[in-house]
């Protein structure tokens, strides 16, 4: 460990990282080591530290199946605790609920493919350790829209993603900064050629 924050990777680590570099830019490994070298750039993981993640807000808005039935979703004033989703019946929405709020943490769609085309919009509010976030997909359908942070009630972009890719991308880069976890690298090969 170099300090309170930073731990060094092993060898394999490093040969990961460097192997990474090296195919995103089209050079190789030894050269990346020297460019590396000269610039005092070194491996490097931060330790992950634990957050609590609480969910403040929850809305959603669209058109139920192929009528033209609008609906819209609100529930706010969330916060630490344990909240039910509950309803005598099936098919009320309970599950929606919580697939929607793991789409919008996660970036990836989590709702029936059926429901897929119902949704126009969504917000999700969460807290990171006392800071507040919102996910906004103002085109729910394109997974358009934006993570945002509010900080003395001044709404701050964070990002904006216009697609599935990218929305899954900024989701993924918020969380792995903000935990200081690092990507599980992995590589599959069939028949001989490169799948990862």
């Amino acid at each position: 460990m170099t300090d309170g924050t930073m731990i060094q990777p092993d060898d394999e680590g490093r040969k990961a990282w460097l192997e990474m570099i090296a195919a995103k830019a089209g050079s190789d490994v030894d050269h990346v080591k020297d460019v590396l070298a000269r610039n005092g750039i070194s491996a490097r993981q931060t330790k992950a530290v634990p957050q609590r993640l609480t969910i403040t807000s929850i809305q959603f808005s669209g058109v139920k199946g192929n009528s033209s039935v609008p609906f819209d979703f609100k529930w706010d004033a969330l916060g630490p605790g344990v909240w039910a989703v509950l309803s005598e019946h099936n098919l009320r929405g309970k599950t929606t609920v919580l697939n929607v709020i793991r789409w919008t943490l996660t970036g990836k769609r989590s709702v029936r493919d059926d429901m897929d085309p119902w949704f126009r919009t969504v917000l999700v509010g969460f807290t990171l350790d006392g800071r507040d976030f919102r996910v906004v997909l103002t085109d729910a359908q394109k997974d358009a829209g934006q993570l945002e942070r509010i900080t003395d009630g001044k709404v701050l972009v964070v990002r904006k993603f216009r697609d599935d890719e990218s929305f899954e991308a900024t989701m993924s880069d918020f969380f792995m900064g903000e935990l200081g976890l690092q990507p599980i690298l992995n590589h599959t090969e069939r028949d001989g050629k490169s799948l990862a």
